[in-house]
């Protein structure tokens, strides 16, 4: 079992919510690791800024996609180390 659970935008709400709205809406759906970035949302924002930035330069997409895939798995690490975070402050 996950230790983040994926959002469902029918069940988030504020600002997570209005962002995965926004990536169904652009991509017809929206892809499990975004739907896990929005227990964040500041992560999920934080993405979509990065890729948007990187979607307007002329790099390579080989440099984009690894940057991405950097950018996302750093993105959960950070997420995991909150939820443990909190879940220590809870226990003790």
């Amino acid at each position: 079992m996950p230790r983040l659970q994926a959002l469902i935008s029918e069940i988030a709400t504020g600002q997570a919510q209005r962002l995965l709205k926004g990536v169904e809406s652009k991509l017809g759906f929206a892809p499990n690791i975004m739907r896990t970035m929005a227990n964040s949302p500041a992560v999920l924002q934080g993405y979509l800024d990065f890729s948007g930035a990187l979607s307007k330069g002329s790099i390579s997409r080989s440099f984009v996609s690894r940057s991405l895939w950097r950018f996302r798995k750093s993105m959960t690490v950070s997420i995991a180390l909150q939820r443990t975070q909190r879940s220590d402050d809870r226990s003790g």
